[in-house]
């Protein structure tokens, strides 16, 4: 489906709180302008799934799914940095996966198979992008691991606009403690 009027670029998200969002700064904040793009700071989250562009209806259908959907808050320890070398990306994520979030990933991709919206199969990396642009290996960088809780998931639309990407809160769900 092409973008039009009737679709969204969207995709679900994790979002930080204020504490997380200090905690993900300071580990953006130790590179230099030189070493890549910064992520801004209302833009910090963890992708749950990507759908790309999605029609209104589709949107529609996978929020009244989603308000059936039953799975635990989680912590996530976010203790490890990364870089993905062709995409010019430097992230921060966990070592371990918890059960929960693999379990809320999983569920979202039925979710969109079973609205015909296809999705990326490549293994779930679940990772805080913190600068863009980044063409060459940073040099060890501090990383003072944080404890993520995430006590609810979004569903986010994303924009590209002149002055950067915008996410826009569509709808968000609580998980159960």
């Amino acid at each position: 489906m092409t973008a039009d009027s009737r679709s969204k670029r969207v995709f679900f998200a994790l979002l930080p709180d204020r504490e997380t969002v200090e905690a993900i700064n300071f580990h953006a904040n130790q590179f230099s302008p030189d070493t890549g793009s910064k992520v801004r700071a209302e833009n910090f989250h963890i992708t749950l799934l990507f759908l790309g562009n999605v029609s209104t209806q589709s949107i529609e259908n996978l929020c009244m799914d989603c308000d059936s959907l039953a799975n635990p808050a989680f912590d996530l320890i976010i203790n490890s940095p990364g870089w993905w070398k062709k995409a010019g990306i430097l992230w921060l994520g966990p070592n371990d996966i918890p059960a929960a979030l693999d379990n809320l990933h999983q569920s979202l991709r039925s979710l969109a198979t079973r609205h015909r919206i296809a999705t990326d199969n490549k293994p779930y990396v679940p990772h805080i992008t913190l600068l863009r642009k980044v063409w060459e290996a940073p040099e060890n960088p501090v990383v003072r691991p944080f404890t993520w809780s995430a006590d609810s998931f979004t569903l986010m639309q994303s924009e590209t606009l002149p002055d950067g990407t915008r996410y826009t809160e569509l709808a968000s769900w609580s998980l159960h403690s």
